[in-house]
């Protein structure tokens, strides 16, 4: 029956499409209009809608999309936001348009969401663009092999990607926040795009099979201040350059089976204030040089079966404010000097 009807079901998406983009050629913003959202747009092609003052634009869930409209020329825009184009093959010229010196001048934010057939995002010829782009989030894109140079990006999330796409990227240098999520094949070594970055002071890895160890080059991320790293189910050690990480505040590692202990060089971070430990199946020992971690607030460590103990001399934790130990069954008692920590404010919990 579906192939039966394929021709003429073709036909009347093509006839809806057309039927769409004359009705929105027929439309008459307001040009004074800031926020424009659109949802669910039949048409191919979008309308040359003169809106100058447009400083925030949505696109939603236009599926017929092969083409976006031209956005580069609006002087005020600072927030873009690109979800749902299944149709879209490449992000190229018509993007920016043209007889404009500085494209998107103003824009802070850009958001790619859902673009399954997406294949090379280029930069504009012989122009400026971007120049104040401090955020930008790629998510479900997993053609996506290229984007272009964004020199001014802070803050980047890649999720459900390809390895290939992070490993194109030419803004490492000022990035402060990176967060890589579902992306086969992630290495921080690819094209040094974690590891020689001063500034990075948050970064957090998800999901990523392809993640085995952090390099001893992971030592050089001297402003990182915050560690995530979930269900890299492959990860096993780390190098010895983790021990470098002086600014490190906040360390999350969870469901990271492969991982059997916590390596002793954990006493140089000496500005860690928060570690949890969840879900790592394989881990039986905390490092003895843990009560070293003088400014250590909050421990937690949760659903860790093959834990035996914790370690001796806890109390040296002078800053400890919290410590929960849940779902541990072979942890069964804690050190009789933690009673001495007067820092303590939400007590222990053993469950």
């Amino acid at each position: 029956m579906e192939q039966h009807h394929s021709s003429g079901s073709s036909e009347k998406h093509q006839t809806d499409a057309n039927a769409a983009e004359e009705v929105a050629k027929g439309l008459h913003p307001h040009q004074n209009l800031k926020l424009l959202v659109v949802k669910g747009y039949p048409g191919k092609r979008f309308p040359h809608w003169m809106l100058p003052n447009l400083t925030k634009v949505d696109l939603r869930d236009c599926l017929n999309c092969s083409c976006l409209p031209v956005l580069g020329n609006l002087l005020f825009l600072r927030t873009l936001f690109l979800h749902g184009m299944p149709s879209l093959k490449h992000i190229g010229p018509e993007f920016y348009g043209e007889d404009t010196r500085q494209l998107f001048p103003s824009l802070e934010e850009l958001v790619l969401i859902d673009f399954i057939i997406l294949q090379e995002w280029l930069g504009p010829d012989g122009k400026d663009a971007f120049p104040k782009l401090s955020k930008l989030i790629v998510k479900k894109c997993p053609k996506l092999t290229s984007m272009p140079l964004l020199a001014s990006l802070q803050h980047l999330e890649l999720r459900e990607c390809s390895a290939v796409l992070f490993n194109s990227i030419r803004c490492a240098s000022s990035l402060t926040v990176l967060a890589v999520e579902k992306v086969p094949d992630f290495s921080p070594l690819s094209g040094g795009s974690i590891v020689n970055n001063p500034l990075l002071s948050s970064l957090e890895i998800i999901a990523c099979p392809g993640l085995c160890f952090l390099p001893s080059e992971s030592g050089n991320l001297t402003a990182l201040k915050s560690l995530k790293i979930h269900w890299c189910e492959e990860l096993s050690s780390f190098r010895q350059g983790f021990q470098n990480l002086k600014a490190l505040e906040f360390l999350e590692i969870c469901d990271c089976h492969g991982i059997i202990s916590i390596p002793e060089g954990i006493e140089s971070l000496g500005s860690l204030r928060s570690l949890s430990i969840e879900n790592c199946d394989s881990l039986t020992s905390l490092p003895l040089s843990l009560k070293n971690l003088t400014c250590l607030e909050h421990l937690t460590i949760m659903n860790c079966p093959k834990l035996v103990s914790l370690p001796a001399d806890m109390h040296q934790l002078s800053a400890l404010q919290s410590l929960t130990i849940l779902s541990c069954p072979q942890v069964l008692s804690l050190p009789e000097e933690l009673q001495y920590i007067t820092t303590m404010h939400r007590g222990v919990v053993l469950a």
